[in-house]
């Protein structure tokens, strides 16, 4: 089991991994392609992924009951491969894009199988602790990205198609190995009347708790896309870093405190035996973060850390109820996790599509553009308000309280 949890923990970091990756060298990208200065086309190179990996998540959702939990891993590591193996021939904007959202796909798949390999592979505080990794996923591969993706890319000699498209090659042997050392497992058998088809996530969404989990997710995601895409930007022109300096304390402050935010809520949730605290706690410290950035920036440097840092303790402390709640909601087997995972994960990277781009319109309205960066991230933070509100409202009894849903009836 160990072997399978390592590969399990290789493929969807390496996958998250390029999630946020083109941040960095956004700058590069632009220069490339000959988009510098479209912030809209540039920070579509982070957003193209999310309508396909919304397609990838609910599709997951589906076929997860029909080709097993093992398949839908080596689908996203297939899917995963090929769009990133696209750039060693991305010679244009467009064959980028088409790349980035091939890879989208994949790394969608993978969403409903964490939530199925959850349920049906580990038990007890095997299955808490692979919550609290499942959560971490995000900041570990930002932080990673922060950290050598533009190293990466100086490296190779200024070559964005290189920088890209090796990350292919390790996707591509992560999921031989895959394949050729991790048993099939005997599959949970669902209940019999839990057909899991589309309309599982009609079902899904009268349940009051999933419902408020996805609109919370969708306020949550929609800031954290949009930060991840602009914070090493924003630091080099609202705290007038230069770039080393600013990716390293983007790493630092943002994803890396992420990191201990995980850590944390994993070890408050074991021990209060109710994930609601950290739910509720971390929408708070989202708030006051980018309020404290945004408003306060002025003051220098500190104040864009410090706030970058709440901001990311914030947004990874809610993470393990996010995941967590779920399977402990009565009724649930792991199909219905895997497609409760998509319903919740979809409904926010629609954002992640979204945001990015209708921030670099809002940031053009302005000459200057530290200007922009700074009113686009003011009017992201209102839905911070709205996460809270609807964080508040998770019934403090979801474990027990009646679930609307096929198995429920």
């Amino acid at each position: 089991m160990i072997g399978t949890t390592s590969l399990i923990i290789s493929i969807m970091l390496a996958g998250c991994i390029q999630q946020m990756s083109p941040s960095p060298i956004l700058m590069y990208i632009g220069a490339e392609y000959g988009i510098a200065g479209n912030d809209a086309l540039m920070n579509l190179a982070i957003s193209i992924i999310f309508p396909t990996l919304i397609v990838g998540c609910l599709m997951g959702g589906v076929i997860e009951k029909k080709i097993g939990t093992k398949s839908l891993l080596t689908l996203t590591g297939i899917f995963s491969s090929i769009g990133l193996l696209i750039n060693f021939v991305a010679f244009d904007y467009v064959i980028f894009l088409i790349g980035r959202a091939i890879y989208g796909l994949g790394f969608g798949l993978g969403i409903p199988f964490m939530g199925s390999s959850l349920m049906k592979w580990y038990s007890g505080k095997g299955r808490e602790a692979m919550t609290t990794v499942n959560s971490l996923f995000p900041f570990v591969g930002t932080v990673t990205s922060y950290l050598f993706m533009a190293r990466l890319f100086h490296l190779f000699s200024d070559n964005v198609r290189i920088t890209f498209g090796v990350w292919g090659i390790l996707m591509i042997i992560l999921t031989i190995l895959w394949i050729v050392f991790v048993k099939d497992r005997k599959e949970e058998e669902a209940p019999e009347e839990a057909k899991i088809d589309f309309s599982i996530y009609l079902d899904l969404l009268k349940v009051r708790t999933l419902r408020l989990l996805s609109i919370t997710f969708v306020c949550d995601f929609a800031c954290y896309s949009y930060m991840a895409t602009v914070l090493p930007t924003y630091l080099m022109e609202v705290g007038h870093m230069d770039e080393a300096a600013a990716s390293l304390w983007s790493a630092i402050a943002f994803p890396a405190a992420g990191i201990l935010g995980c850590f944390t809520a994993g070890i408050v949730n074991t021990a209060m035996g109710s994930k609601r605290f950290p739910l509720i706690t971390g929408q708070i410290l989202k708030l006051a973060g980018i309020s404290t950035m945004t408003l306060l920036g002025y003051m220098g440097p500190a104040s864009l850390i410090v706030g970058t840092v709440l901001f990311g303790l914030g947004n990874s402390f809610w993470m393990p109820s996010f995941y967590g709640i779920p399977t402990e909601l009565p009724g649930m087997n792991g199909s219905l996790v895997a497609a409760s995972f998509s319903l919740c994960n979809s409904c926010g990277f629609l954002m992640g599509f979204i945001v990015p781009v209708a921030g670099g319109i809002i940031t053009g309205f302005f000459a200057d553009h530290a200007t922009g960066l700074t009113t686009s991230l003011i009017v992201f933070n209102l839905l911070n308000v709205f996460a809270l509100i609807e964080a508040l409202r998770v019934p403090k009894d979801y474990k027990t309280a009646p679930a609307t849903m096929r198995t429920a009836e």
